[in-house]
């Protein structure tokens, strides 16, 4: 639900043309690569024993997780050189929509 939300603001960014459809494609693409790397952070499952949700993360999955958050943390020091204002934020929402596709359709995240 949160992803088709941040999918249409980042549509609407896209038909008020505040980023051109290159710059929203380049994010949502780049955001979804991220996603997928991302998907292998959390591994859930059920304990019948204690009917309870375990959830694992590895530490390849923990890196992931720490480099993600770097980044969004440093949004603008890494792009800010390239993209100002408006389109900053909006690149920074094609980028969530993608990160969260990419989580959903990763081989094995279902």
């Amino acid at each position: 639900m949160i992803g088709l939300v941040v999918l249409g603001l980042a549509v609407a960014d896209l038909t008020r043309g505040t980023i051109g459809p290159l710059g929203a494609a380049a994010g949502f693409v780049g955001g979804a690569l991220v996603g997928m790397f991302a998907a292998r952070v959390n591994r859930f499952s059920w304990d019948a024993g204690s009917r309870r949700v375990i959830a694992r993360i590895d530490r390849v999955g923990l890196v992931i997780l720490a480099v993600v958050v770097l980044a969004h943390l440093t949004r603008d020091a890494l792009l800010g050189h390239w993209v100002h204002g408006a389109r900053l934020t909006t690149l920074g929402v094609c980028l969530s929509a993608g990160t969260l596709a990419g989580r959903v359709l990763a081989p094995g995240a279902g």
